[in-house]
């Protein structure tokens, strides 16, 4: 230990009042517990250079009789960056705390890191553990691990995840830029605030830890414009190997819709539980459907535990854009709106689990926060030159009330259905093989590796040459800035090129 923190804790021990209870008056109950000043202890110091900062913790007895902790300890031992002092005693794990009747006991926890260490995740988390007659209970303790931008709650709304306002930091405008320069970490939820317009610079990198999500409020505005070479990266917050394809480690981003809209171009969505939410906010009986669009270009989502893309009653546009491997659906069109998709890829190979759903299903009813089926007609989906397919001999599920009307077109499509077709669907391919033999050599009948997320289309690939022109009109180059200039578009995002 170093010497600033010996004497720290010197420091504190001498400060401290110890209590002179009766020790024959223990309260002993089974469900004796104790009761914390915070149930996680931040230490929001954004490090420059190696970081120490030090928080208090309180540890109440609400018990009109002495109470005594069995044990006091943080969970990762030895090894962890933190450190604690409790009445006094400097340890890592503390045996036998009394606490008078209705008093506190104090846990000084320090910790320190160097935010150079790029091993490090960007958000350190520990816990420290209090057993009281067997009982166990837990605070978490958690640190910034490496120099980014943090945003993290502030808020608590009844029925409602933690949440802090992108107002709350030192916003001085309607318009907020994300700059690439750092990393932006989203702890807990972060509310785009109504009439706040937040812009994401190229290249930004964005980490969201578990359960945390990005919420665009209602008015509020979102563009997110990257570069082919250079794009903006929504991901989980942990940066160890074992985590790059690991899906669920974040949220969602939830989207209320505005008059304006929202925009993302050369943007990744990845490893999260939904990529995008877009309903009209929620709050509400009946919600009104936002007047600006959804519009989604040149992106990816890959690797959802739950939906890539979810909207209820909305409008959205999507252009060259893949969605590929979630464990439910890749797109949940519910309760209605008007959409359009072209040149997009949905490909589902899910191997996390067993999927049972389809990866396309389209509603024109949903049920409201309040259990109330909500109708609305399907004013319009248009599907062309796009590919639907992934590991089930039933990859769409229609599920529509007649009387609240529904309108829904495929053009120039390949679709992995066993569905009875009507005039709906034109000129597609529908229940093609996975697979096929060129020469004597099994080839993928469509990507070049989907167990890689990589689903450019190979030189055997049917969907080569299948497109229209009519459908591309002004889409003529692909996801990467390739030419669809030959007079035959290739269906999906990708556009065939030798390598």
């Amino acid at each position: 230990m170093k010497l600033q923190s010996v004497v720290f804790f010197s420091f504190l021990a001498s400060i401290i009042l110890f209590s002179s209870c009766r020790k024959e008056r223990l309260y002993k109950e089974n469900d004796a517990i104790v009761e914390f000043s915070t149930d996680t202890v931040f230490f929001d110091t954004v490090f420059t250079t190696i970081g120490s900062s030090t928080r208090r913790l309180m540890i109440r007895n609400p018990y009109n009789q002495t109470i005594e902790i069995d044990r006091v300890w943080i969970a990762s031992g030895k090894t962890s960056v933190f450190r604690m002092n409790v009445d006094g005693i400097p340890s890592k794990d503390v045996s036998n705390v009394s606490i008078a009747p209705k008093d506190s006991a104090f846990v000084f926890v320090e910790v320190t890191i160097d935010p150079s260490n790029a091993n490090l995740p960007f958000v350190v988390n520990d816990s420290i553990y209090v057993s009281v007659n067997g009982n166990l209970q837990k605070v978490n303790l958690v640190a910034w691990g490496q120099n980014a931008y943090y945003y993290r709650p502030t808020q608590q709304v009844s029925g409602l995840p933690s949440f802090s306002y992108l107002s709350e930091y030192g916003v001085s405008s309607t318009t907020v830029t994300w700059k690439n320069d750092k990393p932006h970490v989203i702890y807990g939820y972060l509310m785009v605030d109504s009439l706040l317009t937040l812009k994401i610079e190229e290249g930004t990198q964005i980490h969201l830890h578990k359960n945390s999500g990005l919420w665009v409020y209602r008015g509020g505005n979102i563009e997110a414009v990257g570069k082919t070479d250079n794009p903006i990266v929504f991901q989980g917050d942990r940066l160890e190997n074992y985590w790059e394809d690991n899906a669920g480690q974040w949220d969602r981003i939830w989207i209320n819709g505005s008059d304006k809209d929202q925009i993302f171009d050369n943007v990744i969505f990845k490893n999260g539980f939904v990529g995008i939410q877009f309903e009209p906010f929620p709050f509400k009986e009946f919600p009104d459907r936002p007047s600006g669009k959804l519009l989604i270009r040149n992106s990816i989502f890959q690797n959802f535990v739950g939906v890539g893309v979810l909207a209820r009653n909305t409008e959205m546009k999507f252009e060259n854009t893949v969605i590929s491997n979630c464990g439910t659906n890749n797109l949940a069109l519910l309760g209605g709106g008007n959409y359009e998709f072209i040149h997009c890829t949905f490909a589902n190979y899910w191997t996390n689990g067993t999927r049972k759903d389809p990866l396309l299903v389209m509603t024109n009813y949903y049920e409201d926060l309040f259990g109330n089926e909500v109708y609305n007609k399907m004013d319009r989906a248009y599907f062309g030159n796009s590919i639907i397919y992934g590991s089930q001999e039933e990859e769409i599920n229609f599920d529509f009330d007649e009387a609240t009307g529904f309108d829904y077109f495929f053009d120039h499509c390949i679709i992995r259905t066993e569905t009875v077709f009507d005039s709906s669907f034109v000129n597609n391919i529908y229940q093609p093989e996975p697979f096929l033999v060129v020469d004597g050599v099994t080839q993928n009948a469509f990507f070049k590796d989907e167990n890689e997320f990589n689903f450019d289309i190979t030189e055997y690939s049917i969907a080569r040459d299948l497109g229209s022109l009519r459908v591309t009109g002004a889409l003529l180059k692909d996801i990467r800035e390739n030419d669809r200039s030959d007079g035959k578009p290739d269906l999906g995002a990708y556009e065939f090129k030798p390598e």
